[in-house]
């Protein structure tokens, strides 16, 4: 029976090993479920947070502000750039031409030239108002631009 004794001793000596290292095997298994879940929900927030606060600079993707804005900016550039052309054309097609690029030449300085043509009734706004002095300015690269192909087309 000595034998036997011992024998049981060593098997419960060896089961309570086993059941020590599956324990050991289950809080491992735990800690790496753990692991795992804090890693994806660390990686969940990191990629809302790039998606919420770089995604808006993505080409393509804009906030309706940001489009709201933008567009406001472009209407205002294109009615710019019309009025600008409006007052070319005036300039251009109203009686009296010759004289009105003496006179504008004689103002000598950009400055002068836009004050004439802004104090002229060529670069009046829909609204009857004198435009302001960046539509002048392009008005008065237009007129300078037309009068300079003219010239070319006369001596070329």
């Amino acid at each position: 029976m000595t034998d036997n004794t011992k024998e049981n001793a060593d098997l419960k000596s060896e089961l309570r090993q086993a059941e020590m290292k599956a324990r050991d095997q289950k809080g491992e298994l735990r800690d790496a479920k753990g692991r795992s879940i804090r890693l994806a929900i660390g990686s969940a927030i990191a990629g809302f947070l790039v998606f919420a606060v770089g995604g808006q600079y993505f080409p393509g993707y804009q906030l309706d502000s940001t489009a709201k804005a933008n567009s406001e900016k472009m209407v205002a550039s294109a009615v710019s750039d019309l009025t600008a052309q409006l007052c070319a054309e005036r300039f251009m097609r109203t009686s009296g031409l010759e004289s009105r690029l003496a006179a504008l030449n004689e103002e000598g300085s950009d400055w002068n030239k836009t004050n004439y043509i802004r104090n002229g009734t060529w670069a009046a706004t829909a609204d009857g108002e004198k435009a302001d002095f960046g539509i002048v300015e392009k008005c008065r690269d237009l007129i300078t631009q037309r009068v300079s192909e003219a010239s070319a087309k006369i001596t070329g």
